[in-house]
């Protein structure tokens, strides 16, 4: 068999599990990642935004069921507001958690992973990513870890607008980093590190200080209104 058929053959094999995404993967971002040495991140989000995108069809789906057998009115703002923050975790835990496994029915327990895998003295790891030659994988480490909880105190903030729902938002913050962590580690798809929990807790309380202050921007904007 040829090299030019066999390269066909890879090609189709490595988009053929997307649903969405496969073909502007196969034309655009796959010949540009074979160009310029393919980065296993970036495939690693288009998977993530394929699954994302079918994680959400089916939760339209299913909310749409309810409402109709609960018999309510559909309110287009908060259900676009709930479908945000349904992309937002099915897109999180796509790229943490479910790396490289699509269907349920692909996962794979690992519990016999020793237990010293998990680091839980904080900033050991970060340190040595800041002292390593190439700087990416520091700034994701501890920027990105940040960054991806922010939308998660915002999001989670304005959809409970309770009194004392700030609290609850970072403690649930807090748990689910927790959760992704501890599935990382049994399912054999990342490390647990005390580091990635802290900055993710700390970038939901940034994500709720911010809901804070937009608040009180339209507060006031209000106010001068009247």
């Amino acid at each position: 068999m040829h090299n030019e058929q066999l390269g066909e053959i890879s090609r189709i094999s490595e988009v053929g599990f997307l649903v969405f995404l496969g073909h502007v993967y196969e034309q655009w971002i796959l010949p540009w990642g074979e160009q310029y040495n393919h980065l296993p991140l970036i495939k690693l989000t288009v998977e993530s935004l394929d699954k994302t995108i079918l994680y959400c069809f089916v939760f339209i789906v299913c909310r749409l069921g309810y409402l109709l057998i609960k018999r309510r009115k559909i309110q287009f703002f908060p259900e676009l507001k709930r479908l945000l923050f349904v992309f937002y975790i099915a897109l999180l835990v796509s790229l943490t958690v479910l790396r490289h496994i699509y269907y349920p029915w692909q996962i794979q327990l690992h519990f016999q992973r020793p237990l010293s895998q998990i680091n839980l003295t904080p900033f050991v790891e970060t340190f040595k990513l800041r002292q390593a030659p190439a700087q990416l994988d520091y700034w994701y480490n501890f920027y990105g870890n940040i960054a991806w909880f922010i939308p998660f105190g915002l999001l989670h903030r304005s959809l409970t607008q309770r009194k004392g729902a700030w609290l609850l938002t970072i403690i649930e913050g807090a748990l689910l980093s927790l959760c992704i962590e501890s599935a990382q580690f049994i399912l054999g798809t990342g490390m647990a590190d005390i580091d990635d929990f802290m900055f993710n807790t700390f970038g939901t309380v940034i994500g709720v200080l911010l809901y804070q202050v937009l608040q009180y921007a339209k507060r006031k904007h209000k106010k001068i209104q009247r």
